[in-house]
């Protein structure tokens, strides 16, 4: 099954051929009516759909045997009488006449097969075979069925599509967040804009995989930063935006996390309303949270914290101390962009009155391939080197003793940290 190449027909008004009259031959016409062929059933006994297709005139019946002269002038033939023998007869003759052949009861016969499918607006159809898995080719058809209706497939309109829309703006933005690492985690949400991005503007932490998949007619820019390097700054960012929202683009600025936490989303965002530019969001699933629930870490669980505090430690240690003063030793502390200061904030917290025994836990890539958790306390922070690699997320409090019960709690899927190479500007 595996080396047959995909085909779509048109059976419109051209003769189709179903030899059976059973539950199988049956599932068959049914595939077959909505593409409006003029089917002929051959068999000697039918179920009671197909007597009642019959007396509708939706089909033609033969109530008999076959013969060979059954298949003469058929387009398509499916070979569904329950019985492999006979349906290798009919494959055979097929064979012979040069007529294409679906042979339900032994695939490997036939020359031709239905694979199951699922229709959308704008003749959209969908059709998957499942390498000789009936079940597995339903599945599949059935979730993109699903993503269809939610308009959730990435699916970019056509030109013509866009001229025709009435309530679409001549520019927009639209700040999207992409999640913590795994192309998995963006919501249908941002996949739509992703659809319709006519110019996307990404950050270094962008899953690779979503803009990398992006058509050839989008204009990429790059302009992700790391620790101590901005190639282009934020003011510059802002610019991008507004410029090429202006000259009537749909403008995805697709970002790691979630926009507006700890991503200056909201400068943006006033960047585009102070120009006068329509802007929307789309949030992500922020870093904060979901990387310390992926190595096993709830920042929250009861009996243990109730509370949690985020805040970004790289800005210098100042904010740091206050919260630290401001917080009791039961709320999680979870700090981002944290990594290069980490024994500086270990000091601190210390000083502020935190147990050097409070366990703290270094999480490193999270929801990529390359993660990794370093658990301690902080006394063993002010006694080693450690140096974490950026990007990192750095939780404080009871809650990290979890990992050691609940372990790994995510595999990231096979799109993380990959995609196809594509040169961007």
């Amino acid at each position: 099954m595996s080396d047959r190449h995909p085909l779509l027909v048109d059976l419109g008004g051209r003769r189709v051929v179903v030899i059976g009259g059973g539950p199988t031959a049956t599932r068959k016409v049914e595939s077959l009516l909505p593409g409006g062929p003029a089917i002929e059933v051959v068999a000697p006994e039918l179920s009671e759909r197909l007597t009642e297709l019959e007396q509708t005139g939706r089909i033609v019946v033969h109530h008999r045997r076959w013969v060979q002269s059954d298949l003469d002038k058929a387009w398509l033939v499916v070979a569904a009488t329950g019985n492999q023998d006979s349906d290798g007869q009919v494959a055979g003759a097929c064979e012979r006449r040069q007529v294409w052949c679906v042979c339900t009861s032994a695939a490997r016969l036939g020359t031709a097969a239905l694979p199951a499918t699922a229709a959308g607006e704008n003749g959209i159809r969908i059709a998957a075979s499942g390498g000789g898995n009936p079940q597995l080719a339903k599945e599949i058809v059935n979730s993109a069925e699903l993503l269809l209706r939610l308009s959730a497939l990435p699916l970019r309109r056509d030109e013509m599509t866009r001229a025709r829309s009435t309530d679409r703006p001549s520019g927009r933005a639209i700040l999207v967040g992409a999640g913590p690492g795994d192309p998995e985690l963006i919501t249908l949400r941002g996949l739509r804009a992703l659809a319709e991005a006519e110019v996307l503007i990404v950050d270094r932490l962008a899953p690779r995989a979503l803009w990398e998949a992006a058509s050839p007619s989008v204009e990429i820019i790059h302009v992700g930063k790391t620790a101590g390097t901005h190639p282009v700054p934020q003011d510059q960012i802002n610019e991008l935006i507004v410029e090429r929202s202006l000259a009537g683009n749909t403008v995805v600025r697709l970002k790691g996390g979630d926009p507006f936490m700890m991503g200056r989303g909201a400068e943006e965002a006033l960047a585009c309303v102070t120009a006068g530019v329509p802007v929307e969001v789309g949030p992500g699933v922020t870093s904060a949270l979901a990387v310390p629930a992926a190595s096993g870490i709830p920042v929250t669980c009861r009996g243990v914290a109730s509370s949690f505090l985020v805040a970004a430690a790289h800005e210098g240690t100042t904010p740091l101390d206050e919260i630290a003063r401001s917080t009791n030793a039961e709320t999680t502390l979870v700090l981002i962009m944290g990594a290069r200061k980490l024994r500086d904030i270990a000091q601190i917290l210390v000083d502020c009155g935190r147990s050097p025994t409070t366990p703290i836990a270094v999480i490193e890539s999270g929801w990529t391939p390359r993660t990794s958790t370093w658990r301690g306390s902080l006394t063993d922070v002010l006694r080693s080197d450690r140096q974490p690699r950026a990007p990192a997320i750095v939780v404080i409090g009871d809650v990290v003793a979890l990992h050691d019960s609940l372990g790994q709690l995510a595999v990231p899927s096979t799109l993380a940290g990959h995609g196809p190479r594509r040169h961007t500007r």
